[in-house]
């Protein structure tokens, strides 16, 4: 794996090819283990410390580097859903499902919301199901850059999913 996917050179590194299944039984086995010594500890204690043991800041830093993996291990971004992390929810090989869905990151558009929807019904998926754009609350509170019409242009049918993604203690500012 090279440099650019690991999170800490001090830490353990990420396996060669991780998933967000892998992450999330790394987490849960996490938990037992916490839950030896402290009865009360949740899933995002072991989260945090998982996310910590791989020299990230959080859990959703974490899952953000791993869900901007491509299949050979390099990070590109691709704002859509398509062939490149297709292979991260439905195997290629056969078919199988491995993940339930996909976060676009935020650099989505009109054009990449409609080529998302075509992939994932082009596959036999479900685009509410599996598609995620993303808008992050916490950046840009509700002045988002984003025209909502990507996802629900006027007079057709919506295309994906939306998502919002909001730092712990949003909206709760005295």
């Amino acid at each position: 794996m090279s440099e650019e996917t690991r999170g800490s050179a001090s830490g353990p590194s990420l396996p060669d090819a991780p998933n967000l299944d892998w992450l999330r039984k790394q987490a849960k086995r996490r938990l037992a283990e916490l839950r030896a010594t402290s009865p009360d500890a949740k899933l995002a204690d072991a989260q945090f410390d998982l996310a910590k043991q791989y020299g990230f800041p959080s859990w959703r830093a974490l899952k953000s580097h791993i869900d901007s993996l491509t299949v050979d291990g390099r990070i590109s971004y691709q704002n859509e859903f398509n062939r490149v992390n297709s292979p991260w929810v439905i195997s290629s090989s056969g078919g199988e499902r491995i993940n339930t869905s996909v976060f676009l990151n935020y650099w989505w558009s009109s054009a990449k919301i409609q080529a998302s929807r075509s992939h994932a019904l082009s596959l036999g998926l479900d685009p509410f199901e599996v598609v995620y754009a993303g808008s992050e609350i916490g950046m840009y509170r509700f002045a988002q850059p984003y025209d909502p019409r990507a996802i629900f242009p006027e007079g057709a049918e919506p295309r994906t999913s939306w998502a919002f993604l909001s730092p712990p203690g949003m909206g709760r500012e005295s």
